[in-house]
């Protein structure tokens, strides 16, 4: 059996679903030597140095540079060509988002990330959402799998699409080894140099969108500023993503604007040290089919505030602090108490690791195998 798996988003400025894609391949290609793989990216800004370092005897790059625009308007809508005229035979294709390209009789898998576009619309332009909801729909309905990130997620699926629940598979996504490894002392200096951060700080990562309720988090900071220690900092990593401008709004008008460090896209590697720095993870999205900071940041032994909602409950519960991101106070008293617990905050950490050692690899790299089996016993 071949494998044709989607590398797209191997980047080299990845986010989550970029991240995910990397390391379930890497487990996936130490793991199983019996299949064949072809690695097909498409975008021209491919991490080519990363995907190179895959081959391996029963592996094999096919790598298209075409613009995305021109991408989406062959593949999402007009179906053409079909995917064996660039990459050649494959049997199964394993798509890392919710989009699939014209595949013609073969077997298809792809991974559903969240349906925020479908339960939470007002958060997207409206066009935009349209569009995804008919494009997912249409993938949703031709794919022989589908893989999800969470149960909360997988119950969306079958509530909003009627999909049969055999169809979808949950497999949790591990977190790579930068988050949970030990690092030298030096690094986190030359962190703190880099970034010129300040001595105590929270710290929030995320898509710069309006799902991630960015704003709530800098009430809830302003608030806890008005009755603790202004030493705390806020720190905030995330690019622009849409509809950002009265996320930027409210971070620039802040009346805690000077106590704010907000940067953008981070490597990895100083990613994994920002959370060990931190003296807390907030993270009161509205909603999320994973999560993956939250786990990155129990990896690495930070203590974390999230949401009581989505797929957030089902990674926090018994192991960080809930609260309700539509209640600001709720989101500040997670935060005083604790700051001003350091057991907790100890507690917290080892709570944190163990979950987030749930999240490992070969778990993952199980679950997607099982996938490839049932369809060759089929």
């Amino acid at each position: 059996m071949t494998i044709a798996f989607d590398v797209s988003h191997i980047r080299r400025q990845r986010t989550g679903i970029g991240r995910l894609a990397t390391i379930q391949l890497q487990g996936l290609l130490s793991a199983d030597r019996k299949r064949n793989y072809v690695l097909h990216g498409w975008s021209p800004d491919l991490d080519k140095e990363t995907i190179q370092s895959f081959l391996q005897p029963n592996v094999r790059l096919s790598i298209a540079q075409i613009p995305g625009t021109i991408k989406r308007l062959y593949w999402n809508y007009l179906r053409i060509p079909p995917l064996s005229t660039l990459i050649g035979q494959f049997d199964v294709f394993h798509s890392a988002e919710p989009l699939m390209p014209p595949v013609g009789n073969k077997r298809s898998i792809i991974t559903f990330n969240d349906s925020a576009y479908h339960k939470f619309p007002h958060f997207y332009n409206p066009r935009t959402a349209k569009k995804w909801d008919y494009l997912y729909r249409r993938s949703l309905r031709k794919a022989d799998a589908v893989i999800v990130l969470s149960e909360n997620t997988r119950t969306d699926l079958i509530e909003m699409m009627a999909l049969p629940p055999e169809r979808i598979h949950v497999v949790r996504p591990p977190t790579g080894p930068v988050f949970s490894e030990p690092r030298p002392p030096q690094d986190e200096l030359d962190v703190r140099e880099k970034f010129s951060l300040p001595d105590q700080f929270m710290l929030f990562v995320g898509t710069l969108e309006p799902r991630k309720n960015i704003p709530g988090l800098v009430r809830a900071f302003e608030m806890f500023l008005d009755a603790q220690n202004r030493s705390v900092s806020l720190v905030i990593v995330g690019r622009r993503g849409w509809l950002y401008e009265e996320t930027l709004t409210t971070i620039n008008t802040s009346r805690a604007r000077e106590k704010i460090l907000l940067l953008d896209y981070v490597t990895d590697a100083d990613l994994g040290i920002l959370y060990r720095l931190a003296l807390m993870f907030v993270f009161p999205s509205f909603y999320e089919g994973h999560g993956y900071p939250v786990v990155e940041a129990m990896a690495s032994g930070t203590p974390v505030i999230t949401s009581n909602n989505s797929s957030l409950k089902e990674i926090g519960e018994g192991a960080a602090l809930l609260a309700d991101p539509e209640s600001v106070v709720e989101i500040c008293e997670a935060m005083q108490r604790l700051y001003s617990d350091e057991n907790l905050r100890r507690e917290m950490s080892i709570w944190g690791r163990q979950r987030a050692s749930q999240f490992s690899v070969k778990s993952a790299v199980d679950g997607i195998l099982h996938v490839y089996n049932s369809f060759e016993k089929d």
